[in-house]
């Protein structure tokens, strides 16, 4: 068993084996459809005759659609144009409380290219589009496997490595995502720069130093996190380089003045992200607010890849559940680096990788989450391999302890079990969930109640989350529907709600909980949770005062209480047009059914209560998990 494992492992042909393999355990995702972000960058593609007159109310249409130049700079984040951006506010997909000083805007304009090619060659065929992902995702792995190799030998622990790659699941929501093509190739022309990097200070050729230079520039250009194949560079440069360290540090300047020049460009061209909520940072606009969250948010990413269980979930946990798993991540985290040391020290092949992982968590602390996690695990994955290597081959010629060998032994099961069978299950699982979770948002969008005349102004007095507000007028166009005026949502709540109508003109909305944006901390697991954080993204405790007034086209809000944690309890707004108006449409959102349904407003003096999530169990959460959704 042993030599045919091995064997498998040493294969000369692995890395092409692997690729294709990478490509198979995708192959769930070519039925997934256009969801959520994809169908708002779809009419950037489109020419202007073919969208729908509605949708230019929404602020979020550019100029000139179809046209390469509009596609490579309007495709990713929110308008820059402040017109529309204002546009984007009053008809309801940004929140109502959004500060002017908000910015989301992103140039990846290679991967815009890949999607602009799309949609000459197959516009009609979102299967195909997936496909494309995938092309991508399987010369990811080709290239991790070939560096693997080239970095560790044509061992099985080179192998061990890549066959762990290949079953991360924390891959599979980037390459099922057509819109989040752009990690992917991020990933792969990174590789393809270390790769380059390596034959240029191996070989000396000068050619291939060029072309390191190439794909970093292209790397960056497809995404933000590109900037994490530094992190191969640098490495390089520390453990791996072989001469003074004068002539070491003189092999990174071309890749920082890339990194300058590109980010230089990226500012002047005003792109980047400012007043979003803790989840994204961008480190050149507030660059003590990423070294405050450095530390901790660092831990999450490194502990979260090494052991499997990534901070994502903790979006979906209450307080008391998130602390745990944080609790979790110091243990862990304090005890593999007490066992790795060994290795680090004395294993110049561990070392690097190990420098890798390090180096590329730097940057994904802007956006902690694991569907950018692909640069941490080739770093991570090469550093496990060579860990389990040294126990299995050369634990003798450590010099260290019987003691070390005993927990480093224990480590070394738990790593393997939990990237190997349990990776697999996980890619499985999230097959399932990942579509399921999608689905429920799409659900919610496009509702057959909000599928309305154009003339009319949708109201929501309980959206569950900004994002499937975001999406309603684009998953209307999408399948055919009208698409309303407005559609506007009250209290992004989490949580059950008490409605009264002080006079025909206003309602007034109180959360039971602390805020309009808390949800209810009773379920240990709960899709509420990511809803609660999802919709804060867009604020702070300190945009908000009692008596503040937000003042919109066609409605004002008006803070009436403060929660203790600064977020408004009770608000109250005010339409220009009596709330009876046949013009306005009023919706709750049924947390039992997930879809939107009418909503009738409290006669004066009356209050009505609107119901929040239902209470589930920590059980029932693991079994929606498992069952996909069902």
């Amino acid at each position: 068993m042993k030599k045919t494992v091995n064997q498998f492992l040493e294969l000369k042909y692995l890395p092409l084996v692997l690729s294709v393999l990478g490509a198979i355990f995708m192959l769930p995702s070519l039925w997934g459809g256009l969801v959520m972000d994809d169908l708002v960058q779809r009419n950037f593609q489109l020419s202007p005759s073919e969208i729908p007159t509605g949708l230019y109310a929404t602020g979020m249409i550019p100029e000139e659609t179809g046209k390469l130049s509009t596609v490579l700079f309007e495709t990713f984040g929110f308008t820059r144009d402040k017109r529309r951006g204002q546009m984007t506010q009053d008809y309801g997909l940004m929140p109502w409380w959004t500060s002017g000083e908000v910015k989301a805007s992103l140039w990846r304009p290679f991967t815009a290219l890949t999607h602009w090619l799309d949609y000459r060659w197959f516009p009609d065929s979102p299967m195909l589009m997936h496909a494309h992902n995938i092309i991508w995702f399987s010369a990811v792995v080709f290239l991790a496997s070939f560096m693997y190799r080239k970095i560790i030998g044509p061992t099985w622990v080179a192998g061990l490595a890549a066959l762990m790659f290949v079953l991360d699941s924390n891959t599979y929501f980037p390459v099922m995502f057509v819109a989040n093509r752009g990690f992917v190739t991020a990933l792969c022309l990174g590789l393809l720069c270390f790769c380059m990097h390596h034959k240029w200070r191996a070989r000396n050729s000068i050619l291939a130093g060029i072309l390191s230079i190439v794909f970093f520039f292209l790397s960056l250009l497809s995404n933000e996190a590109g900037v994490s194949t530094f992190a191969f560079v640098l490495a390089y440069a520390l453990v791996l380089d072989k001469g003074p360290w004068s002539k070491r540090l003189v092999t990174l300047l071309p890749a920082i003045i890339t990194i300058i020049i590109w980010r230089t460009v990226y500012q002047l061209l005003g792109y980047g992200i400012s007043g979003i909520g803790p989840m994204y940072i961008d480190p050149s606009h507030e660059p003590l607010r990423f070294l405050y969250h450095l530390p901790s948010y660092g831990l999450a990413v490194i502990a979260g890849q090494l052991t499997s269980l990534p901070p994502d979930v903790m979006l979906f946990c209450n307080l008391q559940l998130c602390t745990i798993i944080y609790i979790f991540y110091i243990i862990f985290a304090a005890i593999a680096l007490i066992l790795f040391l060994p290795i680090v020290v004395k294993d110049v092949r561990g070392r690097f990788w190990f420098a890798v992982m390090i180096f590329a968590a730097i940057p994904i602390v802007s956006a902690p989450s694991s569907k950018n996690f692909g640069f941490v695990a080739i770093g991570a994955y090469g550093f496990i391999a060579v860990f389990v290597g040294n126990l299995i081959e050369n634990s003798n010629r450590l010099c260290v302890s019987h003691l070390y060998r005993s927990f480093a032994w224990v480590l070394c099961i738990i790593l393997l079990i939990v990237h190997i069978p349990r990776a697999a299950i996980s890619r499985v699982v999230s097959a399932k969930v990942t579509p399921a979770v999608l689905k429920g948002l799409g659900n919610a969008a496009a509702s057959e109640t909000v599928s309305l005349l154009e003339e009319s102004r949708v109201v929501i007095v309980n959206a569950p989350c900004q994002l499937s507000v975001f999406v309603m007028p684009f998953n209307a166009a999408y399948y055919g529907n009208p698409i309303p005026k407005s559609i506007r949502a009250l209290a992004f709540a989490c949580t059950a709600l008490e409605i009264r109508k002080p006079d025909d003109k206003t309602v007034i909305i109180k959360s039971k909980e602390d805020s309009i944006f808390t949800s209810e901390q009773n379920s240990l697991l709960h899709l509420s949770h990511a809803f609660a954080a999802s919709n804060r993204l867009f604020s702070s405790s300190q945009m908000f005062e009692k008596h503040d007034k937000f003042v919109l086209k066609g409605m004002t809000a008006k803070i009436m209480e403060k929660g203790q944690s600064g977020f408004p309890r009770e608000v109250a707004f005010t339409f220009d047009v009596p709330l009876e108006d046949e013009e306005l449409h009023w919706l709750k959102f049924n947390w039992h059914s997930f879809l939107y349904e009418p909503f009738s407003l409290p006669e004066p003096g009356e209050t009505v209560m609107v119901n929040g999530p239902p209470l589930v169990s920590f059980n029932d959460a693991i079994r929606f998990l498992f069952t996909g959704g069902q």
